[in-house]
């Protein structure tokens, strides 16, 4: 099969699209493209573009063809790449090399890019994600283990699946977009974007003129903990593609869940990282806390832990409205609440049904 890509720029975003989604160099990728669209190397990619007649693209052939194609595809990552089946199909699904979509990074488990799917009993590591929900949010080592007991796949890393289960929980981008605009940002309404991308910005806020882009994700992270890798990776994620797709030195980024903590007898609220001048810095929310405010927080303090007074959050009001709104609990819905502790004093608030 041959796919002839209309300019030599949309083949070029795919191969930088897929080196940085993939980790490996692009001149690996340049060669996986062309092994895809029917070549035997990228000079033979240019040369066909611009010589031969452009091929249709994913949006415009029949289903038939379009099956065909993903067909091929998935073929030459396994067989040329040696790819894992499933990696194969579920990249292919992100970024197909004859799609006229402009390509964009895609989040995938590079871990077990090129391991085999099955073991020799026949376990399929996608089975598994299937059979206990991406939703799943409490004991998935032990929940995991149970179910598969002796059979688990040879090598199978807990650590790892436990990592991708804590950036899989369902996310609700105009959950934080209202909460924002509850306490005064200015928000850039047409910048929202109501479907979550894992590593991409879900709206804009304004601040002194300058549109800043909004992350937010899953994960939840307490302050200094810097050994979190998983967190780690997002952040850099996060950083890239701000930095370079974007083009926006500052970044908001958001965790999953704000953490807090009583600091001189006053509640504080961490609710995630805002990076500047190459930096990246915890930060304080209170309901009377702007974009500004946040901006300014690492020239105010040296520590999250040694706090202005101004940004506690009295009573936790903000910890607890955003808690509410991230876990879709209504207005006159009464739960109680339970503490998840931490060793750094920075804890987490659960809710659990009254009564």
């Amino acid at each position: 099969m041959i796919f002839v890509a209309p300019k030599t720029k949309q083949a070029r975003l795919w191969v930088d699209a897929v080196s940085k989604s993939l980790q490996i160099d692009k001149s690996k990728a340049a060669t996986m493209y062309a092994n895809l669209c029917g070549f035997t190397s990228w000079d033979r990619v240019v040369e066909a573009i611009g010589r031969a007649k452009p091929s249709m693209t994913d949006e415009k052939v029949s289903q038939d063809i379009l099956d065909t194609r993903k067909e091929f595809y998935c073929e030459v990552l396994v067989n040329n790449f040696g790819m894992n089946e499933t990696l194969a199909e579920y990249m292919i699904n992100r970024a197909s090399p004859s799609s006229e979509q402009k390509p964009k990074r895609f989040s995938i488990n590079t871990d077990a890019l090129f391991e085999q799917g099955d073991d020799e009993e026949g376990i399929n590591l996608h089975h598994v994600f299937k059979s206990l929900g991406l939703d799943t949010e409490k004991g998935v080592d032990e929940a995991a283990e149970k179910l598969l007991g002796d059979v688990m796949p040879e090598g199978f890393s807990f650590e790892n699946f436990a990592n991708r289960m804590r950036i899989s929980k369902p996310l609700d981008p105009g959950a934080w977009f209202d909460m924002l605009a509850s306490i005064g940002w200015d928000l850039v309404e047409d910048s929202f974007r109501e479907d979550y991308v894992y590593g991409e910005e879900s709206f804009f806020a304004v601040k002194d003129g300058v549109k800043i882009p909004v992350f937010i994700t899953s994960l939840t992270r307490v302050p200094h903990d810097t050994d979190d890798d998983m967190a780690n990776h997002v952040m850099a994620l996060v950083e890239e593609f701000a930095t370079e797709d974007l083009e926006s030195d500052e970044i908001i980024l958001f965790w999953g869940q704000p953490s807090f903590k009583k600091i001189g007898g006053k509640d504080y609220s961490h609710f995630g990282m805002y990076y500047t001048d190459g930096q990246w810095h915890e930060f304080l929310l209170n309901r009377e806390t702007s974009i500004h405010n946040v901006f300014n927080q690492h020239r105010r303090m040296d520590s999250v832990d040694a706090p202005p007074a101004d940004l506690s959050d009295e009573r936790m009001m903000l910890t607890v409205a955003a808690v509410r709104i991230m876990n879709g609990i209504g207005d006159n819905e009464k739960v109680s609440y339970l503490t998840a502790e931490n060793k750094s004093g920075w804890n987490l608030l659960m809710p659990t049904p009254a009564g």
